[in-house]
């Protein structure tokens, strides 16, 4: 399977101090080799067509992706604060995919 990462999902990655960005590389490898299969509690389907890549650190690092033809499409990243995804999170992430997977 193919990896894209947006790049203002890139930006988010490269934010991130070296302890989390190092576990955020390790989530990024088990979605590229195991895709579609990628489990809980690694990945969570939160809408009909895009998931989340639940990265476990002092913080709650999330990274929405979705799947298209053989590719998989890492369209956004954010800090998890709250038990739900913010409405706006999830909007950006949507149009993001969208605009990708067209």
């Amino acid at each position: 399977m193919i990896l894209f990462v947006h790049p203002e999902a890139q930006r988010f990655i490269d934010s991130l101090p070296n302890n989390i960005g190092g576990r955020v590389d390790r989530g990024l490898r088990l979605l590229e080799e195991y895709g579609r299969l990628l489990a809980p509690p690694d990945s969570k389907k939160i809408s009909g067509e895009l998931f989340e890549l639940r990265v476990r650190t002092i913080v709650q690092v999330r990274l929405i992706y979705g799947f298209s033809g053989n590719m998989t499409l890492v369209v956004h990243g954010f800090v998890k604060k709250s038990s739900k995804i913010p409405l706006r999170e999830l909007r950006l992430a949507h149009h993001r995919f969208r605009t990708l997977a067209g």
